[in-house]
């Protein structure tokens, strides 16, 4: 039975992407493109003044919990976000973890 140690491990989550990759005798990558959901129950981060869904577990950046799904939002509110994009922010109901 061999082990072969693997090195130079990374591992980048953001928004859009999951993204695996280490060298093991060449280097390897496993990306994962999907945008995180917003269904009842997904947790939340802060982003500057907005929250947005994060699709991970629990962690010590996590504000809050969804309530209600997106298309129930009443009021909708455009926010440009601190890399100078513009979203549209859904009003909907949090619970503050």
């Amino acid at each position: 039975m061999s082990v072969d140690t693997e090195t130079n491990t990374s591992l980048v989550r953001n928004k859009d992407q999951v993204r695996i990759s280490w060298s093991n005798s060449g280097l390897v990558q496993l990306v994962k493109n999907e945008v995180a959901t917003a269904d009842i129950g997904t947790l939340l981060v802060a982003h500057g003044e907005i929250l947005m869904p994060t699709g991970d577990r629990q962690s010590t950046r996590t504000v809050g919990r969804l309530l209600a799904p997106q298309e129930q939002a009443v009021e909708t509110k455009e926010v440009q976000l601190s890399d100078g994009s513009t979203r549209t922010a859904y009003l909907l109901p949090v619970q503050v973890l």
